[in-house]
């Protein structure tokens, strides 16, 4: 029963209001045909089977069949419905189907008065019944109106048609009623995806307390961001400024050995520094804009190409060109370049190619290095993670990095609602996808 249930609130709970009211009027309907309809068609047909016995009786008490004629044509001016004799017609009754609620009372109410009667139509308004009668048949014309209550299914209309605009109605009310539930499911997932949407508490009262809590919640997980990157901004000041004065000091000194040695130190002090800094800030204070993600790509392809590496940017040719996607366009780009330059350190060749999709749009980027193992994968993304094997420091950007180059690419991506998926390539050795959602263009008025 679960699958065949509705999946959104709306239709379940338009469904709860519809069914009893449709058993209603099913049970309604099933009491109106049963108790009045056909009541009412059995005491109409009655009447009527007590006239035709009233004429058999005529018939067989007439002289010759010239004296029954004459009798009945006498009664049909009287009754004001067509009676006639004909001899050696033998009356068969035919079976009635159990939905045919008017006509098996109408049997009903004739065998009880004058027999099995057989019952024909030879117009929309008029029924020939016959019945049998001195070696023959009675045969009766009399308008549907005398045999059944005509009116009886205005009731279902009027009933029906009331039900049907109540249950509008309702649906209207309904709608209005589960729209704030929907503005703050749609409110959660931008703020997910890091989009600025806007929500005010409206509708019942637990659903104004789950938005006002909502708020709340948001704006507290929004200053602890902005406090960490103020603290973090800080602390980069705070140790920067003791990197420098020894960069001063190591330039004042001899050239030597130990010298450099310091140098290359202070140096990966500093990106080490910058690489955290990246990592934990997530570029949470850059605005949303449309940005091309076929642009993002030929970017990173043209930093490579200017470094000295082989890069190319692969047309899908069954894929048209990629829109143009609402993102925090510093982050996706820094994120992209983290992962060419992953590809480019580990491998000698490096594709990148844009997939457009209905829901998302896929960045891949590949290379044919020596690749990462299945069961690595995963690990590769924690923060500080330096693989020993094959590819012996791919999470940090290039070889000797510190481990961060993967952790910043999928917390950018994270942020945008998407994610950063590592695989087989193609070329041989791994492939990176970048999976970047379409955002909703109305929660930016566009």
């Amino acid at each position: 029963m679960a699958n065949l249930l509705p999946k959104r609130l709306f239709s379940r709970a338009l469904l709860i209001l519809a069914a009893p009211m449709l058993l209603l009027q099913l049970l309604v309907s099933a009491l109106l045909v049963e108790r009045h309809w056909a009541g009412a068609t059995r005491q109409l047909a009655a009447g009527v089977a007590q006239e035709m016995k009233l004429l058999t009786g005529v018939v067989q008490g007439a002289q010759s069949e010239a004296e029954a004629r004459k009798a009945l044509e006498q009664a049909s001016s009287l009754l004001g419905y067509e009676v006639a004799f004909e001899p050696g017609r033998r009356v068969t009754p035919e079976p009635i189907p159990f939905y045919d609620v008017s006509r098996r009372a109408l049997a009903e109410a004739f065998e009880d008065a004058v027999g099995p009667v057989e019952i024909g139509q030879n117009a929309e308004d008029a029924f020939i019944l016959r019945v049998t009668a001195r070696g023959g048949a009675l045969a009766a014309r009399p308008p549907a109106r005398r045999l059944f209550a005509s009116r009886a299914w205005q009731l279902l209309v009027w009933t029906g048609g009331a039900g049907l605009v109540l249950l509008t109605i309702s649906a209207i009310f309904l709608r209005n009623q589960i729209r704030p539930i929907r503005e703050l499911a749609r409110a959660a997932d931008a703020f997910g995806k890091g989009q600025p949407a806007e929500l005010r508490p409206a509708g019942a009262l637990e659903v104004r307390q789950a938005s006002a809590a909502f708020l709340q919640m948001r704006a507290r997980i929004e200053k602890q961001l902005a406090q960490r990157t103020m603290m973090l901004s800080a602390v980069s000041h705070d140790l920067r400024t003791p990197l420098t004065r020894m960069n001063l000091a190591l330039a004042l000194l001899p050239p030597g050995p130990e010298i450099r040695d310091l140098e290359a130190d202070v140096a990966e002090m500093n990106r080490m520094i910058g690489a955290y800094l990246d990592f934990a800030r997530g570029e949470g204070g850059e605005a949303l804009e449309q940005a091309d993600p076929s642009a993002l790509a030929r970017e990173a392809v043209e930093k490579l190409t200017r470094a000295g590496a082989r890069a190319r940017l692969k047309e899908m040719r069954e894929a048209s060109p990629a829109a143009p996607l609402w993102m925090r366009r510093g982050a996706v780009a820094r994120a992209l370049q983290n992962l060419a330059d992953n590809a480019a350190a580990y491998g000698r060749h490096v594709e990148i190619s844009v997939e457009d999709g209905r829901a998302a749009v896929e960045i891949h980027v590949d290379d044919d290095g020596p690749g990462v193992p299945a069961e690595k994968r995963e690990e590769v993304f924690r923060p500080f993670v330096r693989l020993d094997a094959a590819r012996s420091a791919l999470s940090g950007g290039a070889r000797g990095g510190v481990g961060l180059g993967l952790a910043i690419a999928r917390d950018a991506a994270r942020a945008h609602g998407g994610e950063v998926e590592l695989g087989e390539s193609p070329l041989g050795g791994l492939r990176a996808t970048l999976r970047l959602p379409r955002l909703r263009a109305e929660l930016h008025g566009d």
